[in-house]
């Protein structure tokens, strides 16, 4: 949680975290290590950026044009 609360730019952490660049030395996220549990999901956000890791045409998001979601 450390480098998504860092003052990085939201692109920058999702790159970050999904890639392993910048120093980042955690967990990656991304559409290798996020398993589909294959049920219909509702994933919402809250008032700052967000990112969702969702099936496309089964998971029901409230993804905003300038938030990232990584397929699964």
């Amino acid at each position: 949680m450390t480098e998504w609360n860092s003052a990085e730019s939201y692109d920058t952490r999702v790159s970050n975290i999904s890639t392993g660049s910048g120093g980042y030395t955690g967990p990656l996220l991304n559409c290798s290590t996020v398993d589909n549990d294959a049920d219909v999901d509702e994933l919402t956000g809250d008032g700052d950026l967000d990112w969702f890791f969702a099936t496309l045409g089964q998971d029901l998001t409230d993804q905003e044009s300038d938030e990232t979601l990584t397929p699964i």
